[in-house]
């Protein structure tokens, strides 16, 4: 995961649909967000980084589009 300090929320789903679990964590200090996506063996792809825009106190998951 990533060093540094500044997280301050996690939440686990399946972002990607493939029955693995991955996960999102908030940085306050720099207003992103890293998802992490699971192999299913305990390890994760590289962490893809996207702008919040805001100060990141909470994360969620769902279903927004109605797509699963």
């Amino acid at each position: 995961m990533c060093n540094g300090l500044g997280y301050w929320s996690i939440a686990v789903n399946d972002f990607n649909n493939d029955d693995q679990l991955d996960f999102v964590v908030t940085n306050i200090k720099r207003h992103y967000m890293h998802v992490y996506l699971g192999y299913g063996n305990g390890s994760f792809a590289n962490v893809k980084t996207y702008p919040s825009g805001v100060l990141g106190l909470c994360v969620t998951t769902g279903d927004l589009d109605n797509d699963t």
